[in-house]
């Protein structure tokens, strides 16, 4: 099998155009013609043309917080309110949705002579609206809940008084107009290549605050067995996509300085590295049994091993 170091040699973004995403020849692979392109020639070298027929397999999104509400500056311990918002969006959300940049052209027709056919023009072209949702299971003690309830009522408004707590804040008293930096975070989503070296797609998305706390009900079914608690959160947004060349740029940027293509799961940290302190000094039989079937720890004490 004789494959060019690369199939990529002839992409549509060899020169950087398109913001250097590699892609593959569309003049090679092609299967749906008289006969399927399986072999093939270049520069007088036989190549298998097939792999030019690789598909493009959508990748998870990376969430990676750019900034967090302003108004959590002015709430005790404004660092864990920060890392907890950090937290939400890049390893607890199970799913992301609604990032789109899907473009529309818009048409107007009319008759071309008298057999019904239609010549159409162009009117308008449109990119789809971007409204980010957020698929998320409640962690005991409701964290999220306290999060979500507190982000609305301080930094969007209060269902009681109609304005945001965050008047109440001390050091608040300085602020003269109340932007929307103060209630809204911005996410750069990226989706990786296969290799995880290379931003496939991006997405700058700012204005992003939640527009609802859900699930907040109580309810009484002795029968049933407990229930989890599953959210989807709107959040809306306003999105740069990633036909914007800054956008790419900071995603591979971003993407690089993570370095994921060198992580393992060797990386994966051991939630202990030694034997307890309360069982060093006892000996691997003592969890077995004599011959006899009698237990070792007749005539023991079994925390601590002495006679009783």
């Amino acid at each position: 099998m004789n494959v060019k170091t690369s199939i990529f040699d002839q992409s549509l973004n060899k020169d950087g155009w398109n913001n250097g995403i590699a892609s593959v020849s569309l003049e090679k692979g092609g299967q749906f013609g008289f006969l399927p392109m399986i072999g093939g020639i270049d520069n007088e070298k036989n190549i298998s043309e097939y792999m030019y027929n690789q598909s493009y397999l959508r990748k998870d999104l990376i969430a990676i917080v750019l900034d967090t509400p302003k108004v959590f500056d002015y709430l005790p311990n404004p660092d864990n309110w920060r890392k907890a918002i950090k937290a939400f969006f890049e390893v607890h959300a199970k799913t992301i949705d609604g990032i789109d940049s899907s473009l529309t052209v818009d048409t107007n027709e009319k008759e071309t002579g008298l057999s019904g056919g239609k010549f159409k023009e162009p009117t308008n072209v449109t990119r789809a609206d971007t409204n980010v949702s957020i698929g998320i299971s409640e962690k005991y003690g409701i964290p999220f809940e306290i999060l979500l309830d507190t982000w609305i009522r301080y930094g969007v408004m209060d269902p009681d008084t109609k304005s945001p707590l965050a008047t109440t804040l001390p050091g608040m008293e300085d602020v003269d107009v109340y932007s929307p930096e103060f209630w809204t975070c911005t996410v750069l989503f990226i989706e990786p290549d296969v290799l995880l070296r290379k931003a496939t797609h991006g997405w700058f998305v700012g204005n992003l605050f939640p527009t609802s706390n859900p699930d907040i009900v109580g309810k009484k079914d002795k029968t049933a067995g407990r229930e989890l608690k599953d959210m989807t959160i709107e959040m809306g947004g306003l999105a740069i996509p990633s036909t914007n060349k800054r956008v790419m740029d900071l995603a591979n940027t971003v993407l690089d300085s993570l370095k994921l293509y060198t992580r393992t799961p060797d990386d994966i940290l051991l939630p202990a590295t030694e034997v307890a302190a309360n069982l060093k000094g006892k000996s691997p039989a003592d969890i077995y049994y004599e011959s006899t079937g009698a237990s070792l720890y007749e005539g023991t004490n079994p925390t601590t091993n002495e006679a009783v």
